[in-house]
C-alpha cells in the first residue's frame, strides 16, 4: 500500500502515521496476521480530516514494534501486548463522541 493515499476529492494526502504505526506490528507471531490484514485491505480506515479540533490525545499506541526485550519482566511484557492489541482494535475506527 502506498505511503501516500488519496482522498475522494483527488488530492494527494500526507502519510497516515496510525498506518505506519500498524504496519510495524505486521510481522509478530501473535497479531501480525491481523495486523497485516488491516494494513492490506478495507480494514484501515484513514482518519477523516476535519475543521473541528476537540482537543483529545492521540490514542495510545506502541512507539515501535518489539517482539521483546531480553530484560524484560512479565509484567512489562503484558503491558505492551495490552498496549498493542489495544491500539490495533481501536486503529480501524473513527472515534465516536456522545454528549450526556
Amino acid at each position: 500500500m502506498s505511503e501516500l493515499t488519496q482522498d475522494l476529492a483527488g488530492k494527494t494526502l500526507s502519510p497516515c502515521p496510525a498506518q505506519g504505526m500498524v504496519q510495524q506490528q505486521t510481522g509478530d507471531a501473535r497479531w501480525g496476521a491481523h495486523a497485516a490484514a488491516m494494513v492490506a485491505g478495507p480494514m484501515f480506515r484513514r482518519p477523516p480530516g476535519g475543521g473541528h479540533d476537540d482537543k483529545a490525545h492521540p490514542p495510545i499506541h506502541p512507539t515501535r514494534y518489539t517482539a521483546g526485550e531480553a530484560n524484560w519482566g512479565r509484567d512489562k511484557a503484558a503491558l505492551y501486548e495490552f498496549v498493542v492489541r489495544s491500539f490495533l482494535a481501536c486503529a480501524p475506527f473513527c472515534a465516536l463522541g456522545f454528549r450526556v
